[in-house]
């Protein structure tokens, strides 16, 4: 338990480090393991003099710092007497070292040494591979982008970051352009696999976190760029529509062919048809128009010798019968 102010106390427990207003008697905030806690089980707090407040849990020191509240986790820093600690053992000395007590002896932290100025981690590529092993110097920026084969459909990275005070506190984190958005947090060092690229343009990234858990602005990157095979590039794509539609051009055109020419050989038919009964009514016509000047001539002959000659009109009568007839 740390009394910060005559408001503000620290508390220690089995489920976090809490804040508690004494005033307001109420609870300010709740720190657990996805605050940054190494463990929940808080056994020992003390001030350093310095904003911070260190902690002693079941899986070793962190520090707090009460003004950005961010926590440092020093679970496997080198030096300690293991990971787990003993409950209230601690004591601030005359000189600001703090000694905390655990089930092998005693830790002593001095506080000063991590307020010094932390240089930034330095990345490097220990290993990229795609089906052979790849040099992976030089080709960190644009103008100098790997040139992969077509087929390249694997990328395997394995990274890290170099602190010389302690490698162990940073922190990386890598995102791959073009194939995900989000970065991933991971610790140091590490790994990264990719399966199944295609043909295209890649960045891989990877920034690095110091022992203060500040990230670098400007961290490593590795461009390369995996060729296409003939058939995946974007000019055989083009002709490939292009041909599609082409074809599919010429089909809808045979198609439209074809029905016009049903339709014309239709058209043809009926023409056809329409000109036969126009010959045949024109034939009628004139066979009508021949029988009609007969029967007239005959009629008028018969008129003519009705009273002379009675068996002439008689004959003229018949014939005029016959040809009505016929």
């Amino acid at each position: 338990m740390y009394e910060q102010n005559d408001s503000i106390l620290w508390i220690g427990t089995t489920a976090g480090l809490i804040q508690f207003n004494t005033k307001a008697l109420k609870i300010v905030r709740w720190y657990r393991i996805s605050d940054g806690l190494p463990n929940n089980t808080v056994y020992a707090i003390a001030p350093d003099g310095l904003g911070r407040l260190w902690l002693s849990t079941n899986r070793g020191l962190c520090s707090f710092d009460l003004k950005t509240q961010h926590i440092i986790q020093f679970t496997d820093y080198p030096g300690q007497q293991g990971r787990e600690y003993n409950r209230h053992a601690v004591c601030v000395a005359r000189d600001g070292r703090i000694l905390f007590g655990g089930v092998n002896g005693i830790t002593a932290v001095h506080p000063t040494f991590f307020n010094r100025e932390i240089t930034k981690p330095v990345i490097q590529f220990t290993s990229i591979n795609d089906d052979e092993r790849i040099n992976p110097f030089g080709h960190d920026q644009l103008s100098t982008t790997k040139k992969l084969m077509a087929g390249t459909s694997l990328m395997e990275f394995k990274f890290l970051a170099i602190d010389y005070n302690n490698s162990k506190l940073c922190r990386l984190k890598y995102k791959m352009d073009g194939v995900e958005e989000d970065w991933k947090e991971t610790e140091n060092p590490s790994s990264a696999r990719y399966l199944n690229l295609k043909p295209g343009h890649y960045a891989f990234r990877v920034l690095a976190a110091d022992a203060n858990g500040v990230w670098s602005e400007q961290g490593k990157a590795f461009y390369f760029e995996i060729a296409a095979f003939w058939w995946q590039t974007l000019l055989f794509k083009i002709a490939v529509i292009t041909a599609m539609i082409a074809f599919i051009a010429v089909l809808i055109r045979l198609w439209l062919a074809h029905k016009w020419n049903e339709q014309r050989s239709e058209l043809e038919k009926q023409l056809a048809i329409l000109q036969e009964h126009e010959r045949i009514s024109a034939d009628l016509h004139d066979d009508i128009g021949s029988t009609l000047s007969s029967i007239s001539v005959y009629s008028e002959l018969a008129d003519k010798y009705y009273e002379s000659r009675p068996e002439k009109s008689h004959e003229i009568v018949h014939k005029i019968s016959v040809q009505t007839r016929s």
